[in-house]
């Protein structure tokens, strides 16, 4: 198994070859893109604010740090 990891832009490239319509596919898949983005945040945002709630980070610096990463002022 090869240990390459493909890049967004070759995903993209790869998924608009195989449509006959690349200006569609190419929206398709940026929109796909964004949306499966936004979950990510969403989940992360869901563990830390549940790491808040269970009163896990009882250290005021990385309460402090968390509070920053909800806000995301520390990307």
């Amino acid at each position: 198994m090869s240990d390459y990891i493909p890049t967004t832009a070759d995903v993209r490239d790869a998924y608009s070859s195989e449509s006959t319509d690349s200006k569609y596919s190419n929206r398709m898949f940026d929109l796909w893109l964004t949306r499966y983005k936004a979950k990510i945040v969403a989940k992360t945002e869901e563990r830390i604010i549940k790491l808040l709630e269970d009163n896990q980070w009882r250290d005021e610096v990385v309460f402090k740090y968390a509070i920053a990463l909800i806000k995301g002022e520390n990307k």
